[in-house]
């Protein structure tokens, strides 16, 4: 098994969750949530400002013992914290908004972001994409909303 970063860690995954947390609570984000799957990460959160709402995932790669498949939990959840922590520095530092650096992430669908949306319509041959109310790629009441920790459907604009 080819080594992962943060793979020796030792901070556990109530420890990486609650630190994310804080950063974004600093940052007037509003919702977060975690879903953990046996193979999967899922952490969704929804800034104040908007109507919209970021899923990112990271999958768990298996390991040969219990042990080590935790110590991949472990490591897993450190990624996705640096990962996120190092987006919203460049934030702090002018280098980009949050729209800009999260827009891959955007919550389109129950279980859909925008990039799977412009991969799809990749795939299906698309040379151009159509943005805005008519657009293919984000229909009427296809989005998802956090609202205290619930996810309820955008309502049709």
């Amino acid at each position: 098994m080819a080594r992962k970063p943060y793979q020796d860690t030792t901070i556990g995954v109530a420890k990486t969750q609650q630190a994310l947390i804080d950063l974004l609570e600093k940052r007037s984000i509003h919702a977060t949530r975690w879903t953990t799957y046996p193979d999967l990460v899922r952490f969704e959160f929804q800034p104040k400002k908007e109507d919209i709402a970021y899923r990112i995932e990271m999958k768990i790669e298996k390991a040969y013992s219990a042990r080590q498949t935790e110590q991949m939990r472990r490591a897993t959840f450190r990624i996705v914290y640096w990962y996120v922590k190092s987006k919203l520095e460049a934030i702090d530092a002018g280098l980009a908004d949050m729209e800009r650096e999260f827009l891959p992430y955007m919550i389109t669908g129950a279980d859909r972001v925008f990039f799977q949306e412009v991969e799809d319509a990749m795939k299906n041959g698309a040379r151009t994409l159509m943005l805005g109310a008519e657009s293919p790629l984000l229909p009427e009441g296809r989005g998802q909303d956090i609202v205290e920790g619930q996810v309820r459907e955008l309502p049709v604009a």
